[in-house]
């Protein structure tokens, strides 16, 4: 039987926590303070999710594309679903989470999104919340999730809600 694969695409600006985020999923470990990544990396990472009533597994190959790269276009084009982070300590990433949503609907279409408000530890100095998140995920047509790489909450979870998305969108 031919295994299912699906290309997932992780953007966000730098130091939002993409890289700890996809490492935590994958590796189950965080690093405080991982270098700035100046160039995109792949990783991999079987994925349990029901169709129809039957339990399936997929390959995800999650893409994490650094803000630098100058052919993100590119990177994102073939991507099953776009994940979009966000530090919800700096309010500025919340644009640029808007920023990334249009790049994705101008340049590759309708694909599934989900927003994910990375830093969830630190609600304490939140800048934005599940409020600023929910709007900006009904004004795409997406989702969205509160998470934090540090601490493992909602981590699994957010990429489950991407693979979910998928599934929704071919059912």
């Amino acid at each position: 039987m031919r295994s299912l694969a699906w290309k997932i695409a992780v953007l966000g600006d730098t130091g939002v926590g993409k890289t700890s985020l996809v490492r935590r999923l994958v590796y189950d470990t965080y690093i405080q303070d991982t270098e700035k990544s100046e160039k995109s990396e792949m990783y991999r990472k079987k994925m349990p999710y029901m169709q129809n009533g039957r339990k399936k597994e997929v390959l995800l190959l999650i893409f994490d594309i650094t803000s630098y790269e100058k052919s993100m276009e590119k990177l994102v084009n073939g991507a099953k679903g776009i994940m979009i982070v966000g530090d919800v300590t700096n309010k500025d990433s919340l644009k640029s989470m808007e920023k990334y949503a249009k790049i994705v609907r101008e340049k590759v279409g309708n694909r599934p999104i989900v927003f994910v408000g990375n830093k969830g530890d630190l609600k304490y100095m939140a800048e934005f919340w599940e409020e600023e998140l929910n709007a900006l995920a009904k004004k795409y047509n997406a989702s969205y999730i509160i998470s934090s790489a540090k601490t493992n909450q909602n981590v699994f979870e957010a990429f489950e809600l991407m693979v979910d998305e998928i599934v929704k969108r071919q059912n």
